[in-house]
């Protein structure tokens, strides 16, 4: 697990790393945001980017968030509740209810 300092470093290149995208983006003239998300993930409390030294957790429940610590997952886990519980009922349902091939 990286030290305080070095994650507070992280915090702030990942500010940076995200002004760029938007910035590349803008540039582009290709303002999907959708596709922008998806090259760069982060946690889902704290920001933090996966790099090579984060290794972002995905929730098993839902497996749409993703965090750097369980820190990070129970301090979110309030807000994620409600949204996690529906995703993981509809993940059920498709695999319940999937046809046969």
């Amino acid at each position: 697990r990286p030290s305080s300092s070095r994650i507070a470093q992280l915090r702030s290149n990942n500010h940076l790393r995200r002004s760029v995208a938007s910035a590349e983006i803008d540039m582009s003239g290709t303002n999907n945001l959708k596709s922008a998300a998806a090259d760069i993930m982060c946690c889902a409390s704290c920001g933090i980017a996966e790099g090579d030294d984060i290794k972002l957790k995905t929730c098993t429940a839902c497996r749409s968030a993703r965090y750097c610590s369980v820190k990070c997952q129970k301090d979110h886990r309030p807000k994620h509740k409600g949204e996690c519980r529906k995703r993981a009922a509809k993940l059920r349902d498709e695999l319940l209810f999937k046809q046969p091939e």
